[in-house]
């Protein structure tokens, strides 16, 4: 492989990927993890962020934030989170969806919505796995209708995916029987 190829060369190599254990194992520095922003960026050199980061003008900053919290290390409340679903950036959008999601506000509900619509596909994606890990708010055939509908207009495999796992938690189940 080009780390043998190189070895004592004085060549550096960088990754990117989106399996990067097997690199990481190896001593190579990782440049990206492609689809995997929170792996990436809790493994960059960005150092964690206060809660405060979240409206740093900086996207990176941001996202270091949502990373923090998408993986448990840092706690924010649905209203902090809020302005981030209509951020600019959409790595910012993407991250928020999810994060919104973990927080379990019943306010979380009509934003992740909104989400399946976004006019960025990795946004409707951070929407749907933000409606796959919300808990305590009970998703309604209404949602149910809204995932179809952004399917049958917006949908990608990811997207469908992970959107078989939200329609199974809709209730009740016989309503979206007779919707599918």
């Amino acid at each position: 492989d080009l780390a043998t190829q190189t070895e004592g060369s004085g060549v550096e190599i960088g990754m990117m990927t989106s399996s990067p254990n097997l690199f990481l194992d190896r001593g190579l520095p990782l440049i990206y993890m492609g689809g995997d922003e929170t792996g990436y960026l809790t493994r960059s050199t960005i150092a964690t962020q206060p809660l405060s980061a979240l409206s740093d003008s900086n996207p990176y900053m941001r996202m270091r934030v949502l990373a923090q919290l998408i993986e448990g290390t840092t706690s924010a409340t649905f209203s902090d989170l809020l302005p981030l679903a209509s951020d600019s950036h959409l790595l910012v959008r993407k991250m928020a969806m999810r994060a919104i999601g973990l927080s379990n506000s019943p306010s979380a509900l009509p934003i992740l919505e909104a989400g399946l619509f976004d006019k960025e596909s990795g946004v409707r994606n951070g929407a749907i796995r933000g409606l796959q890990t919300l808990t305590g708010v009970d998703l309604t055939i209404t949602t149910a209708e809204l995932i179809i509908d952004a399917i049958e207009t917006k949908g990608n495999f990811m997207f469908n995916d992970a959107a078989a796992f939200v329609l199974a938690k809709c209730k009740p189940v016989t309503s979206l029987r007779t919707l599918l």
